[in-house]
């Protein structure tokens, strides 16, 4: 393609702004402003393109670091792009690597790649009781906060790293070989380039399900080889005991859209769901524990919810100052 004077200073601009985003967003002051700022810009005509190439840029001269590190020591300009050239190698063109993004840029990279690998910062996401949120990410993956949901992100330049720490989240990630995602919730890992999967981390229940491509599910300690799941896998655990099965994909995320579907599950996994949505804890007493419930509930308030279990199952909802006590109905008495 043939650019235009105009076009191509235009083409430079971009790829200048974009060379100082990638040193800002991976310094250890970056701030979520900053990361709100960078969501702004790089829907700009040509700004995701321009980040893509300064990402290449830096992966090669971070692969190529002494060969840089001669480069900026240089006193002869001539010899300082020859060795520039080679550790970027024939692929990128000269007027890309110097007219595009320029030596300071370059050198910058070239000193400080490693040391930004090590320093890029951990940006924390919180989502209150009822509370949903979307988050998009600097390489455009999406993610979907649930509520009650804690997780931090720290985007790299080898890997692109989520821990969740709480609650539950849907992730939709864009893939990038050089950069695996990864999301750690307590002792185990995912692992994906791109994908789209839902993952639970409540109390001791662990859940993975997989709407999009395939991912590795793994031990944190690599202790077991990884579990690969495919579109409508669904791997959970509860303590010690791992259960799969095929077709849940739609019934893990069926948050989304305000509801929560259910087959065949304890009268405690159900209270523990309504913990994380509602601020009136609910408790379960007793043998009610044992009992399982099977159908779709609609979020669309405490009340309202305990009115449809209670339709379904044998039981009272006692208010305390404490909670909501779910006990069973004594016999003969009426819902």
């Amino acid at each position: 393609m043939t650019f235009e004077r105009s076009d191509q200073h235009e083409v430079n601009a971009r790829l200048d702004e974009a060379a100082e985003w990638l040193v800002r967003l991976e310094s250890a002051e970056a701030t979520d402003a900053d990361f709100l700022a960078f969501e702004k810009w790089v829907v700009l005509a040509g700004a995701r393109e321009a980040f893509e190439r300064a990402h290449t840029v830096l992966r090669l001269v971070e692969s190529n670091r002494s060969l840089i590190g001669q480069a900026m020591t240089a006193s002869d300009a001539d010899r300082e792009v020859e060795i520039v050239r080679a550790a970027a190698g024939a692929r990128i063109r000269r007027r890309f690597l110097l007219g595009g993004i320029g030596m300071g840029a370059l050198a910058a990279a070239a000193v400080g790649g490693t040391m930004l690998l090590r320093r890029a910062s951990w940006t924390t996401y919180v989502t209150a009781k009822g509370e949903t949120s979307h988050v998009t990410l600097a390489d455009s993956s999406l993610i979907r906060m649930n509520s009650d949901t804690y997780l931090r992100v720290r985007l790299g330049l080898a890997a692109r790293e989520v821990v969740l720490e709480r609650g539950e989240a849907a992730f939709d990630v864009v893939p990038d070989k050089a950069r695996p995602f990864t999301v750690a919730a307590g002792e185990r890992e995912v692992r994906v380039l791109g994908t789209e999967f839902n993952m639970l981390y409540a109390l001791d229940r662990t859940a993975v399900a997989v709407r999009r491509g395939v991912v590795e599910v793994g031990d944190r300690a690599r202790r077991s080889p990884p579990q690969r799941l495919a579109v409508g896998d669904e791997l959970t655990f509860a303590g010690a005991r791992a259960y799969r099965r095929s077709a849940a994909a739609e019934r893990a995320f069926a948050w989304q859209s305000g509801r929560l579907i259910y087959e065949d599950a304890r009268l405690v996994q159900l209270a523990a769901d309504l913990n994380r949505y509602y601020a009136e804890p609910v408790l379960v007493e007793g043998a009610a524990a044992d009992l399982r419930f099977s159908g779709v509930l609609m979020l669309d308030g405490l009340d309202n919810v305990l009115r449809r279990i209670k339709a379904y199952m044998p039981l009272d909802a006692v208010r305390t100052q404490e909670a909501i006590v779910l006990r069973l109905r004594a016999s003969g008495a009426s819902p």
